[in-house]
């Protein structure tokens, strides 16, 4: 469903403030989504608070330089993603509306960028969390938003070629992405005839080297959409130390039709109903035998990947964006009350 455009003085003014410092970091991608969907109804600008990833030269990012007078004036300020560094400069930005997206694991990052903020003379910005999980764990007020994901781009391939089967994951390639007892699982995976791809994934090199079955590909190294398209089945759990805000890259994996094999600790936990659109795992055995039975049914993988991409439909839908545009943006003319 298409919102109207608002027009002139009507437009409001939104600053999205991020570092842009990884193009495959879930608050970029976030953010650049939320530019998207913003830009036709609102002046929407980008902002960094470090020179951006030359991957991001096609976006018009403004770098915050604070002694130059460069830095968000007016309307409301976005920040996603607690790490993102604010200065005195917010003192004369005079901005009417402050948004703190919270979406980072450890969680003092949080709290630090909140304490910035009261020094800076903000004192109450509205907490938007990335999952419902992560809102209950801080335990400060504020509204739940799933990361936007675009379905148009993440969908579900329109053939399998033979194969076999095959399953995979995609991360940033940095240890605390990773369980320790991951290789383990994927050589015995290997050893059974399973092909295994591994994007974001260099960092295994030293303990799987060459070993066949396996492909260790460096992050970003294919578009996401084309990568998930090539799997079966998606595979996702992290360090210990590590516990996934809201787990983007799930849903995408999902979207694209693909039965999600994931540790049960992540934000992501939220949103799947294991053995109906996914499945969730505590541990090396429970994670081996469902991926060997994925392997065995197709007609399983099917099943719970339809349901998969049903369930992703059903939290993008329509009053999610409504309701997304409305949140930033104001109430939109045509829109129901």
């Amino acid at each position: 469903m298409r919102t109207p455009m608002l027009k002139g003085s009507e437009r409001p003014r939104l600053h999205l403030l991020t570092s842009f410092a990884n193009t495959n970091g879930g608050s970029e991608n976030r953010t650049l989504e939320l530019h998207a969907h913003l830009q036709p109804h609102a002046e929407v600008l980008l902002w960094s608070d470090d020179p951006p990833d030359p991957g991001f030269s096609g976006y018009p990012i403004n770098v915050v330089h604070p002694y130059r007078g460069e830095f968000p004036h007016g309307g409301t300020l976005v920040i996603l993603g607690p790490h993102t560094r604010i200065g005195q400069w917010l003192q004369h930005a005079g901005i009417a509306r402050t948004i703190v997206v919270a979406n980072l694991h450890p969680y003092h990052y949080l709290f630090d960028l909140l304490e910035a903020l009261h020094h800076n003379g903000i004192d109450a910005p509205e907490i938007v969390y990335a999952s419902d999980m992560l809102r209950r764990e801080i335990g400060l007020p504020g509204t739940v938003e799933a990361s936007p994901i675009d379905l148009s781009l993440f969908v579900p391939a329109a053939s399998h070629e033979e194969r076999p089967f095959t399953l995979g994951r995609l991360s940033r390639d940095q240890p605390f992405k990773h369980h320790p007892k991951d290789p383990h699982l994927y050589k015995m995976l290997a050893a059974e005839g399973c092909r295994v791809r591994i994007m974001g994934g260099t960092l295994l090199h030293g303990v799987l080297g060459d070993e066949p079955g396996i492909e260790l590909l460096k992050e970003g190294a294919a578009p996401a959409p084309d990568f998930l398209r090539g799997l079966d089945c998606f595979f996702y759990r992290t360090a210990e130390q590590w516990c996934e805000p809201s787990g983007r890259v799930v849903f995408e994996a999902m979207a694209c039709g693909l039965p999600v094999v994931c540790g049960r600790r992540g934000g992501y936990a939220e949103n799947i109903r294991h053995g109906v659109n996914g499945f969730l795992v505590d541990t090396q055995e429970e994670a081996y035998d469902i991926l060997m039975t994925l392997r065995r049914d197709k007609s399983l993988r099917q099943e719970v990947g339809l349901a998969a991409r049903q369930s992703v439909e059903a939290i993008y839908n329509d009053a999610y964006w409504r309701e997304t545009l409305r949140y930033y943006a104001g109430s939109l003319p045509g829109s129901p009350p």
